[in-house]
């Protein structure tokens, strides 16, 4: 889910917080849709980047731990940092943001990743969803899976991978 490409005005408190709760309830919704309710769901998300220079820090840590309360209530929880994520993606991590969306066009050309976060949240499905056992890469060569090994995985997930 894309949640960068569009601004939130910090100084409109209303508003801002509207959008992160529109947000949240578009992440959890996206989360439901077309499953069992008593299927596990694994959120897989971006470390918040602690140094960051954005003028939008404040709003999207708001976001992200108001992402983090809801989905621990729905599911589990893991937590990718940048420089893991650039590495599962190109195999450097210090990968710029254009070298992420065109690893995302080459490995999934129709998710019509536009932008540099519709890849990076392409990249962190194709984690999670390689970790779960269930990799949908186009080809092995068009990512780096021993990347995963540095994510943090929550205990059901290696269990339901070595079980299948």
């Amino acid at each position: 889910m894309d949640i960068g490409s569009d601004s939130v005005e910090n100084t409109d408190y209303a508003a801002t917080h509207r959008r992160i709760v529109d947000l949240t309830a578009r992440v959890l919704a996206a989360a439901r849709e077309g499953r069992d309710p008593a299927e596990r769901v694994l959120f897989v998300m971006e470390q918040p980047a602690f140094a960051s220079a954005s003028g939008m820090a404040h709003t999207r840590a708001g976001l992200w731990w108001m992402i983090y309360h809801f989905a621990k209530k729905e599911g589990s929880f893991a937590t990718v940092q940048i420089q893991h994520l650039k590495q599962y993606a190109t195999g450097k991590g210090n990968s710029d943001k254009q070298a992420m969306l065109l690893a995302a066009e080459r490995a999934f050309p129709r998710a019509g990743a536009s932008n540099d976060n519709q890849a990076d949240a392409a990249w962190l499905a194709a984690m999670g969803m390689r970790e779960l056992g269930h990799p949908f890469e186009v080809s092995a060569q068009r990512c780096h899976p021993q990347h995963l090994s540095k994510v943090t995985w929550p205990q059901w997930v290696g269990e339901y991978r070595d079980a299948h």
